[in-house]
């Protein structure tokens, strides 16, 4: 019973240090996500009604999160 407990609380231990690493993006993928990022940015430039440019913040900050999710600071010398 001892052994049980010992193993399932170290499976435990084990499994959030598994979920928290970072996926790498491809090259391309960064790129696509840069090139979303700078089209929201650019619609939020132009202007427009005020749940337009929430809604275009939002997914911008959605994107910019996905850069960094997808660790796409490595890239950043090929994307310039």
């Amino acid at each position: 019973m001892k052994k049980l407990i010992i193993i399932s609380s170290l499976a435990l231990l084990v499994l959030p240090i598994s979920s928290y690493s970072k996926e790498s993006g491809s090259l391309k993928r960064c790129q696509n996500i840069i090139d979303k990022i700078q089209s929201y940015s650019d619609k939020r430039r132009r202007g427009g009604s005020a749940i337009a440019m929430q809604g275009w913040r939002k997914k911008r900050n959605n994107y910019n999160a996905l850069y960094f999710e997808y660790n796409c600071q490595k890239h950043r010398k090929a994307l310039q």
